[in-house]
């Protein structure tokens, strides 16, 4: 596992300096699915395997996972994308690059314990489906506003995104553990602090790339067209979120 989560982030830094087409990052990404084959082999057959299997055929389990595996993508690569727009592009100093984002932290810190509450008091539904609201509203408005952005523009879209990710991220957390037998939730935790760590790197990784693979004449258009491509990239990601968010108490599985 250690080794197929290695592979990938090496093929996505490979891509990030030989391009996405380059044999070196398709090599590393082949390298990892088979590992990852390996793994599920071993997994299957073992007595004592490292994580049960069987909690990824529950879907109230996997599809809150992935919902928290890609809001936690899209976090990262924002924080590292916007100082360094505001650095590379508006041409602010670190001071003000970092600034700009601690509105939205701080909301999300007071805002995580009250959206907890609403699932304990209402279905896992309506946290996230406000959640998905913001989110996208975001990730549309970064897109479309881009050649517009300014350092209160960009504080003031994160206030939605950390908004939004205040209402989605714990909660998918919660209900998924919730979804497990006891015996297994030990195994669900283990899942999701790994992917939560794998994916801010990964994240980053992939907005770094992107980012140094922007096409342009000059440095300036370059980073320009690199962000341009991360703000796409959360948007695709965040719609595959909303998707998730209205599908997560459609499809009933039964535990075996």
């Amino acid at each position: 596992m250690i080794l197929a989560l290695l592979s990938i982030t090496v093929a996505v830094n490979n891509a990030g300096i030989y391009g996405w087409t380059s044999i070196k990052f398709y090599g590393f990404l082949l390298i990892a699915v088979i590992l990852l084959i390996v793994f599920i082999k071993l997994s299957t057959n073992s007595r004592q395997a490292l994580i049960s299997i069987s909690i990824f055929k529950k879907w109230e389990f996997v599809c809150p996972l992935l919902i928290y595996f890609l809001i936690q993508f899209i976090q990262l690569s924002l924080t590292f994308l916007l100082p360094n727009y505001a650095q590379l592009i508006l041409k602010k100093g670190v001071m003000i690059s970092g600034i700009m984002l601690l509105c939205g932290s701080l909301i999300s810190a007071i805002l995580q314990p009250l959206t907890g509450r609403m699932l304990d008091s209402f279905s896992v539904k309506i946290p996230l489906v406000i959640g998905a609201f913001f989110l996208i509203t975001l990730t549309i408005s970064f897109t479309i506003f881009q050649r517009y952005l300014s350092v209160f523009l960009i504080a003031a879209l994160y206030v939605i995104y950390m908004i939004g990710f205040s209402f989605v991220f714990n909660n998918s957390l919660t209900y998924a553990l919730q979804k497990l037998p006891l015996k297994l939730i030990s195994d669900g935790n283990a899942v999701f602090n790994t992917l939560q760590q794998y994916a801010g790197s990964l994240g980053t990784s992939v907005a770094s790339a992107l980012l140094a693979n922007g096409i342009g004449t000059d440095g300036k258009q370059s980073n320009y067209t690199g962000s341009r491509h991360i703000f796409i990239l959360n948007f695709i990601s965040c719609a595959i979120v909303v998707i998730l968010i209205f599908s997560i108490q459609r499809k009933k599985n039964k535990y075996n």
